[in-house]
């Protein structure tokens, strides 16, 4: 953070966010709860521009992040920041949407399935994930065709990022996409 705003911090002062309302402790009731709000006219709204879509893919609802620059066109690049093992896409890396924002680049975060264990991940035969049958791989093949086309991003200049076991398969990109995934978690062997 490099800059702040002192707000008065009593009844008048309330932090809201999505999904959960108010968040803070308003204290114009006097009580340490969040309905001591004092109603005020104005308010200051930070927002990302992550939107969220879903797609049906291969039979399941499938969810996926996107923001897009102010002047996205044909030649406006498409990166996609991958979550890790237990990830959430919404809340992933917000530094990469900031810096891709900056410079004029989409950005996608896609979601993860949920493992049979529970936790969202790309599905790559680690052993916990026994069970999963969903080809990731063809997924963000998929998304990285779609997605250009759906919001008239540039179709030549797509890149693949994140921490994520999808880098196992990085043959399966290299001959159509540059791919930047950092490596992480286990090798498991065919």
């Amino acid at each position: 953070c490099t800059d702040l705003i002192n707000l008065d911090g009593g009844g008048s002062s309330a932090l809201w966010i999505r999904p959960e309302g108010v968040i803070s402790h308003p204290y114009d009731n006097h009580r340490y709860d969040n309905a001591g709000e004092r109603t005020v006219p104005n308010a200051i709204i930070v927002s990302y521009a992550r939107q969220r879509h879903t797609v049906r893919y291969r039979g399941a609802e499938r969810e996926y992040y996107i923001s897009l620059p102010e002047n996205a066109g044909p030649d406006t690049p498409l990166v996609f920041c991958l979550h890790g093992y237990g990830g959430k896409a919404g809340k992933y890396r917000p530094e990469m949407e900031l810096e891709c924002l900056r410079r004029g680049y989409a950005i996608c975060y896609p979601q993860g399935l949920k493992a049979p264990i529970g936790k969202t991940g790309w599905y790559v035969r680690y052993p916990k994930q026994e069970g999963m049958k969903d080809n990731d791989v063809d997924f963000m093949l998929y998304l990285a065709k779609a997605l250009p086309r759906e919001f008239g991003l540039s179709r030549e200049n797509v890149f693949f990022s994140g921490m994520s076991g999808l880098c196992e398969h990085e043959d399966r990109f290299l001959d159509r996409y540059l791919v930047l995934l950092d490596r992480a978690g286990k090798d498991f062997a065919d």
